[in-house]
């Protein structure tokens, strides 16, 4: 009996763990975001496991985000689902993120969610998210 109660929970673990870019619209992403914004990437700071990448921010549509916003600068090329994907991240792109909380995430940092962070140019569905504000 134990030995299938531990493989449920195991399979549940990898079903749970993993993600796929089901297609979501950007009214039901902003409600499961703790953050939403629109900015330019301006800089990196730090290297490796460290690096941030800094935006300049010009519109927000959740949570507190100032005109300059600073995010872990995590990268994929589609095995974790709270990163950038690869080549987003590149000074002078602009990007809808929307970015959460997550309780196993170092000092609780902002991660994106990878299905819906995405160059301005690419977001067909930002205007969804109504007007906005700038940032405070």
């Amino acid at each position: 009996m134990m030995v299938r109660i531990a493989f449920v929970l195991l399979a549940c673990t990898g079903l749970c763990a993993q993600c796929d870019d089901i297609e979501v619209s950007a009214r039901r992403a902003k409600h499961f975001s703790d953050v939403v914004f629109r900015g330019t990437v301006e800089e990196f700071r730090g290297s490796g496991a460290d690096r941030t990448a800094v935006f300049h921010v010009n519109r927000v549509w959740k949570g507190p985000v100032g005109p300059v916003f600073e995010m872990p600068a995590v990268e994929t090329d589609g095995g974790l689902c709270t990163a950038f994907w690869r080549g987003l991240l590149v000074r002078g792109n602009e990007l809808v993120v929307y970015a959460k909380h997550y309780p196993w995430a170092r000092n609780r940092e902002l991660l994106p969610l990878r299905s819906k962070s995405t160059l301005v140019t690419r977001a067909e569905d930002i205007n969804q998210l109504g007007r906005g504000h700038k940032p405070k």
